[in-house]
């Protein structure tokens, strides 16, 4: 599908979108060059020389195996995409709580044959494992969970294209990860503890090589700043928005969890370490304001174009 065909099918369905510029749309070439991070944060730089260590390293136990990943049913229908995808494609959408993040983008898993991989998850687990080991998040619990993060055990897999992730033996249900108890910590080891980033960040990074799995068309993350922070290097990103009212009635009806999104969105945003915020050249969508198939719709029209401009872009490469 052209670019003038894409954008004329989402214009037909009264469907509207915006670039990080108000007023300015641009098409950018490919390959995009990596949004510049303003804030300096320290558990990037941290993480990567942990990941760099991790690699030169011999194998060990908490070292990341990177297996072919599982794509579940291989006579499962696949996407029209796949027949014509020779670049991989890594995706990312960013937003607050309760702007439909996730079921946007486990949508375009599924129906793209992307990975899915969700950063709110690795937090999560994390909390978990540390209210197991009784290192509640206090401030002088500090120095003994950097210290228990440094050695604990970890490692990431597939499933069914799903991301997943088994930190100190433990792999959380879904039901599991959105616990009222795990809602109610999860945030404050996050606000509190650099350590926490980094560790997450270092797993985050080693899900990347799967995506050259042969039967995969790329990754697509979801969550508060994989665009700025986890990929910043993303092929394209989206920031989701949506309305306080559309937030509140979201979490309640859909997600069924009582936790308050708006206090949530506050407290991300204000985050010494990895806040809360819009990646540079985000295309703005403001979920409320349209059903959930409409969105679906709206983002694939973007990553599908994506898509074919990297594969020009590849085929040109090789002249």
């Amino acid at each position: 599908m052209g670019r003038i065909g894409i954008i004329g099918g989402i214009l037909a369905l009264g469907l509207s979108y915006s670039y990080a510029k108000e007023g300015e749309i641009k098409t950018k070439t490919f390959p995009q060059k990596t949004e510049p991070v303003k804030q300096k944060a320290k558990p990037v730089k941290d993480s990567i020389k942990s990941e760099r260590t991790m690699k030169s390293k011999n194998k060990k136990s908490n070292k990341a195996t990177t297996p072919k990943a599982e794509t579940g049913n291989k006579n499962s229908k696949t996407s029209a995409l796949e027949s014509k995808q020779s670049e991989k494609i890594l995706v990312t959408i960013d937003g607050g709580s309760a702007t439909k993040k996730s079921p946007v983008a486990k949508s375009i898993s599924e129906k793209m044959n992307f990975i899915y991989f969700e950063t709110g998850a690795i937090y999560r687990t994390v909390a978990y494992v540390l209210a197991k080991h009784r290192l509640k998040p206090k401030i002088e619990n500090k120095y003994k969970i950097e210290e228990f993060l440094r050695n604990v055990s970890w490692k990431t897999c597939i499933k069914n294209r799903y991301a997943c992730f088994i930190i100190d033996g433990e792999m959380l249900s879904d039901k599991e990860l959105r616990s009222d108890e795990l809602n109610a910590t999860v945030a404050v080891y996050a606000s509190l503890f650099e350590s926490v980033h980094t560790f997450c960040y270092k797993v985050a990074r080693a899900t990347l090589p799967y995506i050259q799995s042969e039967d995969l068309a790329g990754l697509i993350a979801e969550g508060r700043t994989c665009g700025t922070q986890y990929f910043p290097e993303a092929d394209l990103k989206f920031w989701f928005n949506a309305s306080a009212a559309a937030k509140v009635a979201f979490r309640l009806n859909e997600e069924k969890e009582v936790d308050d999104p708006l206090k949530r969105d506050e407290l991300d945003k204000n985050q010494l370490f990895f806040p809360l915020k819009e990646p540079g050249g985000a295309v703005r969508i403001w979920t409320h304001n349209r059903s959930l198939p409409e969105n679906i719709c709206l983002v694939s029209a973007f990553v599908e174009q994506k898509i074919d401009e990297k594969n020009e872009l590849a085929k040109l490469k090789k002249k």
